[in-house]
């Protein structure tokens, strides 16, 4: 069958299922670390509706396109098909919370409703480091905006949890220092990093690399007992080796970066794939949940329940 006449035929299916009212899909994904154009397209749209610049893309664009009819997909860059798994398959039980589970969860990290946080506004922390300047006015209000989404409460818990934020001159890319609770952000792209590397910090403050509930929401649909699932890349940076899962289940993680595994080259292959390797997985899930919601709910709705029960500790 040439590609010609199966593109056709993918869209006369795509169209006899819209009329007979299944709805077929466009997803595009970033890879993490897009332009802001790219991050604002990102999401998934109902078929006729997406919007008529979604299928462009950029030199050296990272994101991918993907056509949804039922099972079938397609890459409509390389026009490459695949059929998606049946739902579940291969996956635990999918987490559903009751009021109370949801309530005991809050309170096994220590979030309640209504909860006293700490008055220090987290952009008052913030120092310009390539001079040592203090954040100027236009600045804050553009950090301000990106973090408008997060709710108050969990910023002034934030505040209190992160010692500092650093932004760097020419660094090039943001991080997370663990050890001393420090987020060093590039300047050039502090506004659209800081949610993720709060997320980082998030997952830190509440433990829940510690909690098994979270660690089988990673594992969930995952093959974590062969390191054949594990490729090694170069850090685009840095040029170090970098890990990235992309086995089976891998259609969960919203971006491919969310799928990096942190090991220590020396432990590579032995035993099995330790859940709590993925730390770009609540960082990047937690900005999904507030930059991308649709995107994070249908891609992985176990990470998106779990995490607005803990958000949800923060509101009133």
């Amino acid at each position: 069958m040439t590609r010609a006449m199966h593109d056709d035929r993918m869209k006369k299916e795509a169209d006899f299922r819209s009329r007979a009212g299944l709805q077929c899909y466009i997803t595009r994904k970033t890879d993490g670390k897009c332009c802001e154009w790219c991050d604002k397209m990102a999401g998934r749209y109902e078929y006729h509706s997406e919007p008529k610049d979604v299928y462009r893309r950029h030199d050296n664009c990272g994101c991918s396109v993907t056509y949804e009819n039922g099972r079938q997909r397609q890459d409509v860059w390389s026009k490459r098909t695949w059929e998606a798994p049946e739902p579940g398959a291969g996956a635990g039980d999918p987490v559903v919370f009751t009021k109370e589970q949801a309530e005991a969860l809050q309170a096994k990290h220590g979030l309640t409703k209504g909860r006293s946080s700490g008055t220090m506004d987290l952009l008052d922390n913030i120092e310009l480091f390539h001079g040592g300047d203090s954040i100027s006015g236009d600045q804050k209000k553009t950090l301000e905006e990106a973090l408008a989404p997060v709710p108050e409460k969990l910023l002034r818990q934030l505040s209190e949890f992160v010692k500092e934020i650093q932004i760097k001159d020419g660094r090039e890319y943001s991080s997370y220092d663990r050890k001393n609770r420090i987020i060093i952000l590039d300047q050039k792209s502090a506004a659209k990093d800081i949610v993720h590397e709060l997320g980082h910090a998030f997952g830190d403050m509440i433990g829940v690399y510690e909690d098994p509930e979270f660690l089988r929401i990673i594992a969930n649909g995952l093959d974590l007992q062969d390191w054949k699932n594990v490729f090694t890349e170069k850090h685009p940076k840095r040029g170090t080796p970098v890990y990235y899962y992309k086995g089976k289940g891998r259609s969960k993680f919203v971006i491919p970066y969310q799928a990096r595994v942190y090991v220590d080259p020396a432990k590579f292959g032995k035993d099995n794939i330790d859940p709590s390797l993925f730390r770009e997985y609540i960082s990047v899930g937690f900005d999904f949940y507030f930059n991308h919601p649709k995107l994070l709910k249908t891609s992985d709705p176990d990470l998106y329940h779990y995490l607005e029960v803990l958000i949800n500790g923060y509101t009133d």
